[in-house]
């Protein structure tokens, strides 16, 4: 090689590494490649309260014939864990405003530093690198799937009288619908309280209510409405596989009579109401079916479609992190109406200004996947990841995997296992409870004596008692308590109040209602080896039902009731096939037996 053409390379390489410590350090990074950072504009609709003031809420139609409506509001105040459907609808309206939505956004997806600007109560406009757009992208799509999300119920009158089984597969609907009679369709969101609703009115003079002053008295007449008619009330959530929960009620009420009494106070009117509730809570295929059980060859079959599944969402981010959306409503306890037993002796009072009005107003609430993701992140804390209530999901953010990997996904492993076995709610239970009055001269069946009939002493049961009390197939989630009320509200004179001032003194007619007629309430509790321990508790109301006067003609004359109450109450494992049986005298009426028979069909 040349010399000088040597020395010449010499040069220009040391003065090239001159040149490289001598450029300061900002110049160096200026040329390496920098994130780019862009800003877009999301639509983010139905996720916020705030986005429901920009208009004036209309009146909507709510359930006014409910237990808890009807019979003196006495459910406890909302719990986290169960599903209500008072509380359910615009299932991820879960925060205030835009902006509680992108700071709860930000922490979970682990990029808090990067630019917000809220446009309007449906919009806000993000600034970040092509990563920071991808993760809040994919959350708000998640969260967009629930918001947009509708469901379609649709509602038929069966005309044949044998149930099998209280579901009904995708594949049978349209068979099954050809026979049947139309009732009723509904639309809403994930949640919704949907109402299927035709009331009727009647006021009428429910007591007197004297104002005793000096030397003056003043019977002033109170007038109540009575709301009479039927309702079917439906709420449905998407399970992550694709299920559907659906739990809601049927019910009836109709004026028998009303009864006109005189009183110290003047003429009082007496409703005596039928009142028929049954409740609803299943799991079933998107698209399938549920029978609606209400006895006497009165069975709606109830379908559920929703347009789309609340799946678990995934994403593995550039820095190793991973986050999870984990829909967890499977982890609710279901919700029953009836809290309060209603089918004792002295039930009193129920009737009168607590049958509300046709039309009321709901406040808007978060629903059962909000509270389930709330229960379930107080209960998973312990494991020490990032785990946060994202609106309607579970957030679970992991970190990028370490050194020790087996350790990390050990416990990763363990955290999603927890979280699954909390949201299975183990499927429907589906059972049929047969009732039974019959003479006590009967040779019953050895296996009802022993508590477990077979299907042979359940068949000898009804030759036995010529004609069963009550036949109803019915279906709930574990751990639901479910009350089934077949009721006689009478309303009557039971007392008088003495009311006194100055030289004057008046007796105040007291009016009542008595319960009248059957109640049940059943639970089904998870057990060992696919068994599920079922719980059942009975009121019958038997023997005479009309009202006594005493002391008639008299200005004080007052009714009461001369009606019994056999109750029973029985508790025990089965699997699918098997029954329970409690047997019980029907007090007040010698010589005769209510036997009950409850019976696992799923």
């Amino acid at each position: 090689m040349n010399p000088v053409f040597r020395l010449t390379t010499v040069a220009c390489v040391a003065a090239v590494g001159l040149f490289a410590l001598s450029t300061p350090p900002f110049a160096q990074e200026a040329e390496e490649a920098q994130p780019v950072v862009t800003s877009h504009t999301y639509t983010i609709r139905g996720v916020s309260r705030s986005e429901m003031r920009l208009g004036t809420r209309t009146n909507a139609v709510r359930d006014v014939l409910a237990p808890d409506r009807l019979l003196g509001g006495r459910v406890l105040e909302r719990e986290w864990d169960t599903w209500s459907l008072r509380d359910s609808g615009d299932e991820a309206r879960c925060w205030e405003d835009l902006s509680d939505v992108i700071n709860l956004l930000d922490d979970f997806c682990g990029m808090n530093d990067e630019g917000c600007r809220v446009v309007s109560e449906t919009s806000v406009r993000l600034t970040g690198t092509a990563e920071y757009h991808r993760r809040m992208k994919w959350v708000i799509d998640a969260l967009s799937e629930v918001s947009q999300a509708r469901i379609n119920v649709v509602i038929y009158r069966l005309n044949d009288g044998h149930v099998g089984s209280p579901l009904v597969p995708a594949s049978e609907v349209a068979t099954r619908a050809k026979d049947a009679r139309m009732v009723g369709a509904m639309a809403g969101g994930l949640g919704d309280p949907l109402v299927l609703q035709r009331t009727e009115h009647t006021t009428y003079v429910a007591d007197h209510n004297y104002d005793v002053a000096t030397s003056a008295k003043v019977a002033e007449p109170e007038v109540s409405t009575l709301n009479t008619g039927e309702e079917i009330v439906v709420g449905v959530v998407s399970m992550p596989d694709g299920r559907l929960w659906l739990q809601g009620w049927q019910v009836s009420t109709q004026l028998n009579r009303m009864r006109n009494r005189e009183t110290t106070a003047g003429m009082v009117e007496l409703p005596d109401v039928a009142y028929r509730y049954v409740p609803i809570s299943a799991e079933l295929e998107n698209g399938g079916a549920v029978i609606l059980d209400g006895g006497d060859g009165r069975r709606l079959m109830v379908t559920a479609r929703c347009d789309r599944t609340v799946r678990d969402q995934e994403l593995k981010c550039d820095d190793g992190t991973v986050l999870k959306l984990l829909n967890v409503a499977g982890a609710l306890r279901g919700h029953g109406l009836g809290d309060a037993w209603l089918m004792t002796p002295n039930s009193e009072e129920w009737l009168g200004e607590r049958l509300l009005p046709q039309v009321t107003i709901e406040p808007i609430e978060d629903g059962p996947y909000n509270d389930a993701a709330i229960v379930l992140g107080e209960t998973l804390v312990d494991f020490g990841n990032d785990i946060m209530v994202v609106g309607p999901y579970l957030g679970v953010r992991f970190a990028a995997l370490g050194d020790d990997q087996t350790a990390e996904i050990e416990q990763r492993h363990s955290l999603l296992q927890a979280i699954e076995q909390r949201r299975n709610r183990g499927g429907t239970v589906a059972v049929r409870l047969t009732a039974y009055q019959l003479k006590d001269t009967a040779a019953l069946p050895a296996g009802v004596l022993l508590g477990r009939p077979t299907a042979a002493d359940a068949a000898e049961l009804g030759v036995l008692a010529g004609k069963n009390v009550m036949s109803r197939i019915l279906g709930s989630m574990p751990n639901q308590a479910n009350d089934l009320m077949d009721l006689r509200l009478a309303s009557l004179v039971r007392d008088y109040e003495a009311m006194t001032a100055t030289e004057v003194a008046v007796q105040d007619p007291v009016i009542g209602t008595m319960v009248l007629g059957s109640q049940f309430r059943w639970v089904a509790r998870l057990a060992p080896e696919g068994r599920m321990q079922i719980e059942l508790r009975a009121g019958i109301t038997v023997g005479p039902t009309e009202f006594e006067v005493v002391n008639p003609g008299e200005p004080q004359s007052i009714e009461r009731s001369r009606s019994a109450l056999a109750q029973l109450r029985v508790v025990d494992d089965l699997a699918v096939g098997e029954r329970l049986a409690a047997v019980s005298p029907a007090a007040g009426i010698d010589g005769e037996l209510i036997v009950l028979v409850l019976e696992r069909l799923k």
